[in-house]
């Protein structure tokens, strides 16, 4: 709790004066206020290249209280998944570089779950429907139909891209089509998190 020091002033009236250190106090709490409602920006190419990743080969973590971008290996990527104690005993903190480097964020994450959020990544199932919807938007009846056709069976995104090679127009809407679907994703996931999309 802040003190304050009574004085009397020549004409008789009680004034008050805050110690030196109370001043600094009082500014560190008032600056302590300032940036706890300041949010917290993200890089947009770094959210873009993080949702671009695959699960395939490891997971991307923000530090909300930071905007930093923490990386977890497929290796360790299971160890989130785990306890503490069991992150402790599989990971030694005497071993590699890179183990040591994922022992403390994994740690941190399982300590802090408030404070760390997982981006989303790409899978086959959502780049499937993605495309679908796309060739729903495609006015010309005949053009919608043959596209919707290369999505049916197995190599189903390799035709969709050969059929796009053969008309630019298709390829050029599809482009912007894909771009406004990862911004709306990137801005509806700072949104829901507290973050703030910063361009370059």
């Amino acid at each position: 709790m802040l003190t304050i020091t009574a004085m009397s002033n020549p004409q008789g009236k009680v004034t008050h004066r805050m110690l030196p250190n109370e001043k600094w106090i009082n500014k560190l709490i008032s600056k302590f206020k300032e940036d706890s409602t300041m949010t917290v920006k993200i890089k947009e190419s770094e959210l873009r290249e993080a949702i671009n990743c695959s699960e395939e080969i490891g997971v991307n973590y923000i530090d909300k209280a930071t905007g930093k971008f923490i990386w977890i290996s497929q290796d360790h990527a299971p160890f989130l998944e785990g306890t503490l104690d069991e992150v402790a005993e599989e990971l030694n903190e005497d071993g590699s570089l890179d183990e040591q480097l994922a022992r403390k964020d994994i740690m941190s994450i399982l300590n802090n779950p408030d404070r760390y959020v997982q981006v989303p990544t790409e899978d086959e199932n959502r780049d499937w429907y993605l495309r679908d919807r796309f060739a729903n938007t495609i006015k010309d009846v005949t053009m919608r139909e043959a596209l919707k056709n290369q999505l049916s069976g197995q190599g189903a995104f390799g035709r969709f891209n050969e059929f796009l090679n053969k008309h630019k127009d298709v390829s050029n809407d599809w482009d912007v089509y894909q771009e406004n679907d990862i911004k709306s994703r990137m801005i509806e996931f700072c949104n829901e998190h507290g973050l703030e999309l910063e361009t370059e």
